[in-house]
């Protein structure tokens, strides 16, 4: 699902503005990293990559699973929701736990604010909170969703937050005072993702469709059904879609029924359709800030990194099944996945360019 394939994103974001001489932090360890206090990005060590390399963290107090973890925008914390309700926040660097906090219900997603001093927590129970990244204290209950909250994500500046619970509808908040700013009740649907354009005005919810993010008003529709993965380029002016056949609608006429498309997000008109996307269904797909290349990890098999207009640089085997989402380094030069395997945090990297 869509959910599980980006819940990487805070590392992977992260790791999207590594060059080639750096690597995500997460891949190292440092068994120094204090286990009171959240580490700094000054500690994270660097390490040249090779072709394709995967390292194994180990998280602290877990006997079991976790599910849609979120890396802090330094890439030196991972937070995610574990079994009984439980949140827990670890140091990346070394697998140790910092706080964990009891959320009164099932936990959810969970994502961090820009600056790193807040987290949101989505429950089952029909709540969120916005939690003090130190300790893990409630700073704001938000209460309003009538189901399982499941997506969470700040606005590029912190100032709001943006939620979306199970075919309910979607919440804006202000997350300095806690007071919703805007409920959009009209806009319903069996939401995944939901995403802040980086000028702070729309929103992309998934299956994807762009709304305003004040008024609620549906801007585009790009999908017809379930979508097995779905990003947003750095800038918010294209947007990459797959589906391996619940169909696509392009201006009311229907295109075919599977592969994987980019789409003018202005317009919505389709730009291109990614090569080998008739090969094999794409899990995850991400973008170089800045360069003009995205990535497509097809089935745990295989990366087709190509250009934005369709054009195929490389393809990149995948020797690892357990790879659940990616991202590029911001030149286009690397490539990074995450996944887990029980207890077990892994990091890949695959080189791009030799």
């Amino acid at each position: 699902m869509i959910t599980r394939l980006f819940g990487w994103l805070g590392l992977l974001q992260f790791a999207a503005g590594c060059t080639n001489d750096r690597v995500p932090s997460a891949v190292e360890s440092t068994p120094q990293a204090s286990q009171s206090a959240a580490p700094t990005s000054s500690s994270v060590p660097k390490a040249p990559p090779t072709r394709e390399r995967a390292q194994a963290l180990t998280l602290e107090g877990l006997s079991v699973g976790f599910e849609r973890p979120s890396f802090s925008p330094d890439g030196v914390m991972v937070a995610a929701a574990t079994g009984g309700g439980m949140v827990t926040l670890w140091n990346a660097l070394d697998g140790s736990q910092i706080w964990t906090v009891p959320c009164g219900g099932l936990a959810g997603p969970v994502a961090f604010s820009p600056d790193g001093r807040t987290i949101a927590t989505g429950h089952h129970d029909n709540s969120l909170a916005i939690r003090n990244l130190e300790t893990g204290a409630v700073v704001h209950e938000l209460l309003g969703h009538q189901e399982d909250v499941v997506a969470v994500a700040f606005s590029s500046d912190g100032s709001r937050l943006a939620s979306a619970a199970w075919y309910d509808a979607i919440r804006v908040w202000d997350t300095v005072s806690g007071a919703a700013l805007a409920t959009h009740a009209t806009i319903r649907g069996t939401w995944t993702q939901v995403t802040w354009f980086p000028d702070g005005k729309r929103l992309l919810m998934a299956p994807a469709m762009i709304v305003d993010a004040e008024s609620g008003k549906v801007l585009l529709r790009f999908g017809n059904g379930v979508l097995d993965a779905v990003e947003l380029s750095a800038d918010g002016s294209t947007l990459a879609t797959s589906t391996s056949g619940m169909g696509l609608w392009e201006r009311g006429a229907r295109i075919p029924p599977s592969g994987d498309f980019l789409w003018n997000t202005s317009d919505g008109t389709r730009v291109t359709k990614l090569p080998n996307s008739d090969v094999q269904q794409a899990e995850s797909i991400a973008f170089a800030s800045k360069a003009d290349r995205l990535a497509v990890l097809r089935k745990g098999k295989a990366i087709t990194v190509s250009t934005i207009s369709g054009q195929e640089v490389v393809s990149l085997p995948v020797k690892f099944m357990n790879v659940q989402g990616i991202a590029m380094a911001a030149d286009g030069s690397a490539v990074f996945g995450a996944g887990s395997v029980s207890n077990e945090l892994k990091v890949w990297t695959w080189i791009v360019d030799r």
